[in-house]
């Protein structure tokens, strides 16, 4: 987390003394940090391997990429440094935000920040969504209050663009420390909007957040958009659907063949009748298809012929359970009870299978981050379609993404309730 925009004033800094080798030991952001910067690392190694054997062949190439080498071992010792210099400065000088422990398994705590750099714009505020391994010193129970030091990020304009949150706890165990900084956030509360309550509705509202997602929020604390933390643009929540964009849908076709999966399968096109997306299920003309077939162009995997479709499970190693049923694929296969990502099983429970919110091209799903399948914008369905500008698709693209996001957090709950 980079420290633009942390010149602005804190409105309440932490005050604690963070220890340095319990931030090492504990901070869990510094720790996904410290793997993305491992790359650096690696390919100044690489470099000086190969100075190493240039100078075995001519000495000048192998003086040239030794310096690069140096070059490269520099940047990233200046990087290491200046990320480990950023979090004692986050802890010390940082933001101090509420922070309330909302599961349990996994262990999870939510943080809420104000966005605003200043007082010109109407408030927005962001509500985090970190899964944490430990949290010492801190007696674990849900809904336990959490106090944490806030980063943001700035680019342009009257917000932070993203927060991430930092646990106390993982700078300090003193709690002489940590006791006046929830007495202080007590304070703040009662006098202005109790946070922690919010954040406890939020929880509850969205179960289904992803990790390292966050929740944009208005003035009133009602949520109005989500996102990655690191992405650029919030995508419209579900009660933000888009209505501008009519669509023209044939009767919808529900599988009538007597098969064991033939009730789950139209509940699922219910489903995506109702989220107006069943133009990914099922196309005119295509009521059925093997989930490798070039034919096969949605979601919606109705095997009529069980023999190349097993043929492809044995190809891929995948082995489906009693009463699992395939529901999309590509790269991975998304059945009922979970998702098949390179030949081993997740279930539902712990699979997180979502549209990447940085594809602005097409409509992709990943499972537990893995391609699994993508879709271009059915545009046959759209009422005016042959009047539309750029601008619009562009909108329509973006609706497509919400309704196509709400479905599959739908099918989710569907397919657990099955287990």
């Amino acid at each position: 987390m980079s420290v633009k925009g942390m010149d602005f004033e804190a409105s309440f800094k932490s005050g604690i003394t963070p220890d340095l080798k319990r931030i090492r030991k504990y901070d869990e952001n510094r720790a996904r940090e410290r793997e993305a910067f491992a790359g650096k690392w690696k390919f100044a190694g690489f470099l000086f391997l190969a100075a190493a054997a240039c100078f075995l062949w001519n000495w000048i190439a192998g003086t040239i990429v030794g310096v690069l080498a140096m070059a490269a071992l520099v940047n990233a010792f200046i990087h290491g440094r200046a990320s480990a210099d950023t979090l004692k400065f986050i802890y010390m000088e940082g933001n101090t935000i509420p922070g309330i422990i909302t599961n349990l398994e996994p262990l999870t705590v939510m943080a809420l920040s104000n966005l605003n750099i200043d007082d010109k714009h109407p408030d927005r505020y962001a509500c985090f969504k970190l899964p944490v391994k430990q949290l010492p010193d801190t007696n674990v129970a849900l809904y336990k209050k959490v106090p944490c030091a806030c980063g943001y990020d700035y680019n342009e304009g009257g917000y932070h663009y993203s927060i991430q949150p930092f646990p106390l706890c993982w700078a300090t165990g003193k709690q002489e420390e940590l006791e006046p900084i929830l007495a202080e956030i007590d304070k703040w509360n009662r006098e202005n909007t109790d946070e922690y309550e919010v954040i406890k509705r939020l929880s509850k509202e969205f179960p289904e957040l992803p990790s390292y997602h966050m929740l944009l929020l208005d003035e009133n604390y009602n949520a109005i958009g989500s996102k990655y933390y690191w992405a650029e643009e919030y995508s419209p929540l579900p009660n933000q659907l888009d209505e501008s964009f009519v669509k023209e849908y044939p009767d919808a076709v529900y599988v009538k063949d007597d098969i064991p999966a033939k009730d789950v399968y139209n509940k699922m096109i219910d489903l995506a009748v109702k989220d107006r997306v069943y133009e990914y299920i099922s196309t005119s003309g295509q009521q059925d298809g093997n989930p490798y077939s070039n034919e096969n162009t949605g979601f919606f995997t109705y095997v009529s012929d069980p023999v190349p479709f097993m043929e492809a499970m044995a190809a891929h190693n995948y082995s489906l359970q009693a009463g699992e049923y395939p529901l999309f694929s590509g790269k991975l296969l998304v059945t009922t009870k979970g998702c098949w990502i390179k030949g081993s099983f997740v279930p539902w429970s712990e699979a997180v299978v979502e549209l990447n919110s940085d594809d602005m091209e097409r409509i992709e799903i990943t499972a537990n981050g893995k391609r699994c399948t993508f879709f271009y914008v059915n545009k046959n369905c759209f009422a005016g379609k042959e009047s539309f500008s750029e601008e619009q698709w562009k909108a329509a693209l973006k609706a497509e993404k919400q309704n196509c996001s709400v479905f599959l957090n739908d099918l989710k709950k569907l397919c657990l309730s099955l287990s």
